[in-house]
């Protein structure tokens, strides 16, 4: 249980790398997430049940006498995975672009290095590659390592401008305004300083 923790590594970069990490599934809590998958849960399930009960309605009973329950079965199988291709993983996949974004502005704010972040992602790509084959990505729960590699050097910018305390970052209250950093990144407002309490 302590790959990603080795990934990491030590120092100055292992923890930004890994606070970048805690970011990024702290985002998922914060934007609700869960809350969506859940919801598309249920959509995924009533469109399967509807597209089974017109086959159903539709299909001679003599096709059903000749297919064997295994086939009927693995029908059935395909049909929930091509709806979950087209309804459900296509948001799942959006949701993690998002949890990047918002995890790397956190853990900036934080002001650990937005910088180790993106080469963590490429480490883990390779990784992933080593040990599984490759999944399309429209079968994906997660988009392609490299893509949101690529997309984090996008954000870099705003990360560093975030770690210096230049900017501050809005949660949004919807996730549909993600994910350019611009509209979600706002000039710090100077904050006069602290007096300094004279002596009696």
């Amino acid at each position: 249980y302590t790959g990603l923790l080795d990934l990491c590594g030590d120092g100055a970069k292992g923890d930004a790398r890994l606070a970048a990490v805690l970011g990024h599934e702290i985002a998922h809590a914060l934007l609700r997430h869960p809350g969506e998958r859940l919801g598309g849960c249920h959509l995924l399930l009533a469109t399967h049940s509807l597209f089974s009960f017109v086959a159903s309605a539709l299909i001679p009973d003599e096709l059903f006498d000749v297919l064997h329950a295994p086939a009927i079965i693995q029908l059935e199988s395909l049909q929930l995975r091509l709806l979950d291709a087209v309804l459900a993983l296509p948001n799942s996949r959006q949701q993690e672009f998002e949890a990047d974004f918002l995890g790397v502005m956190l853990s900036s704010a934080a002001r650990y290095d937005p910088k180790q972040v993106p080469p963590l992602w490429l480490e883990l790509a390779e990784r992933e590659a080593h040990h599984r084959e490759s999944t399309p990505e429209i079968f994906a729960t997660h988009p392609d390592w490299q893509r949101r590699s690529e997309r984090l050097r996008e954000w870099q910018e705003a990360a560093v401008a975030l770690s210096k305390g230049e900017l501050e970052i809005l949660l949004p209250q919807t996730t549909s305004t993600f994910p350019p950093p611009p509209a979600n990144t706002y000039p710090r407002t100077p904050r006069p300083p602290a007096s300094t309490p004279q002596p009696p």
